[in-house]
């Protein structure tokens, strides 16, 4: 049996999981960046959500939702993975998704707001 305070092992497996997911989550924003379409969007709702944890108390997060219209003329809601300090409800911006994913989309540097 592994005694978890004496072995380095689960350290460096939560760390290959939390490297791997950084890796992922910039190579899906390259690929958006690189091949995805332009859209004007919409922020429909931010939602915010608690944690509480016993040594740091309540961190607070926020999940950007933007509606858009895609290339085929449908009306899309996505989660936008980048969203800019600034941002709120009825702010328009400018994003880019891929197709075969339309729930994630990356905001664009140049944002009209």
């Amino acid at each position: 049996m592994i005694n978890l305070l004496s072995s380095p092992l689960p350290f460096v497996i939560f760390l290959a999981i939390a490297l791997a997911l950084v890796v992922y989550s910039r190579l899906r924003d390259k690929k958006i960046k690189q091949e995805g379409y332009d859209a004007e969007a919409l922020v429909s709702r931010i939602e915010e959500s608690e944690t509480v944890s016993s040594d740091e108390g309540i961190t607070t997060s926020y999940t950007y939702y933007v509606q858009f219209e895609d290339n085929r003329g449908e009306v899309r809601e996505a989660i936008l993975v980048n969203p800019k300090r600034g941002l709120t409800e009825k702010s328009r911006i400018r994003i880019k998704y891929v197709p075969e994913k339309p729930r994630i989309a990356v905001m664009l540097e140049s944002a009209d707001k």
